[in-house]
């Protein structure tokens, strides 16, 4: 998920005016997924804000 795409998503929270949010993103396969939140918890965590996997499904091509 692109810098621009975590904004448009969540911009309320990061400029404080909500207490959380959910949305759904796309990712290649679960390892990304995972790197993908451990990178923006490492961003975010000196703000108080931490992103959590709440489901995740997989799509067979």
């Amino acid at each position: 998920m692109s810098e621009g795409l975590l904004v448009r998503h969540c911009s309320p929270t990061l400029a404080g005016m909500k207490t959380g949010n959910m949305f759904t993103c796309t990712f290649a396969d679960d390892m990304e997924m995972r790197s993908c939140i451990r990178c923006w918890n490492r961003m975010f965590v000196k703000k108080g804000l931490r992103f959590l996997p709440l489901r995740s499904v997989y799509c067979f091509q």
